[in-house]
């Protein structure tokens, strides 16, 4: 008999109730032992089943965002990255219009939310780099992003982690908009699907990590939008660095879970 496995990505707990996603759907369970059944039926637990529709929403929208960004997620290793941006989702839906349970969520009144937030917490953008630095600049439509990294002492301003030969600067933008309520098939929707999920990146030059002072480089990305963007919709743009070792034969690995990746600009 072969044995089947079970997997909890996310979990949230409110009012002794917690909410969690196993093998891609929303649950919900409440300390004391309480039927789960009786969660989803009972008059008592109306507030209970409208924070678990809010929170599968926030789940939902947080999932969409990352998967723009997956492969670069992945790579700088923020392993807790998932349920923190869900809590952000959670936050913009208690603050959304709407009947409570079905609350939108609205980016634009919201985009402090995001800014300044950082994937790895152990590995902190803000505190690997630590020579100064413009926020990436951006274009009337929000779709043409361009971040120029500074020239800078490299080994007094650039902490790389130990066995460091190379390193690389990254900008990534992608787009994000607001979700609604659909009561009919009881779930969250993008308000402009035709911008869900659309993104770019621009990768800088592989540099040896050798020390000396760095020259400056500029990095951009085009979304390519042709005009610009609606006001449901907000532009989200990262910076980054990745690490890498380089081995006998020549190869260069990335250092996993050593990448820092932070929200630099909101638009």
């Amino acid at each position: 008999m072969g044995i089947q496995k079970s997997f909890i990505k996310l979990k949230a707990t409110m009012d002794d109730v917690t909410f969690y996603v196993r093998n891609g759907k929303y649950l919900v369970r409440k300390k004391g032992g309480v039927d789960r059944e009786r969660i989803l039926k009972d008059p008592k637990f109306v507030r209970t089943r409208e924070n678990m529709q809010e929170f599968g929403g926030a789940a939902k929208v947080s999932k969409l965002f990352r998967h723009t960004l997956n492969s670069l997620i992945s790579e700088q290793g923020g392993s807790l990255a998932a349920s923190r941006l869900t809590g952000i989702f959670k936050r913009l839906a208690s603050r959304g219009p709407g009947k409570r349970g079905q609350r939108s969520l609205l980016m634009a009144p919201h985009k402090k939310f995001f800014e300044g937030f950082e994937f790895n917490e152990e590995r902190e953008f803000k505190s690997v780099l630590t020579a100064l630095y413009d926020a990436p600049e951006i274009d009337a439509d929000r779709g043409v992003v361009t971040w120029t990294v500074p020239s800078f002492p490299l080994e007094g301003e650039l902490k790389a982690p130990e066995g460091t030969t190379h390193y690389q600067f990254l900008l990534a933008t992608t787009l994000l908009g607001d979700h609604a309520y659909d009561p009919d098939l009881r779930e969250y929707f993008p308000v402009e699907p035709e911008f869900a999920e659309k993104r770019a990146v621009a990768m800088g030059a592989l540099l040896p990590y050798t020390g000396g002072t760095t020259a400056p480089e500029t990095l951009t990305t085009d979304l390519g939008l042709g005009g610009p963007l609606p006001e449901t919709v907000i532009s989200i743009s990262v910076v980054g660095v990745l690490f890498f070792q380089e081995s006998p034969d020549g190869e260069l690995y990335p250092l996993k879970g050593k990448q820092s990746l932070r929200i630099a600009k909101v638009a």
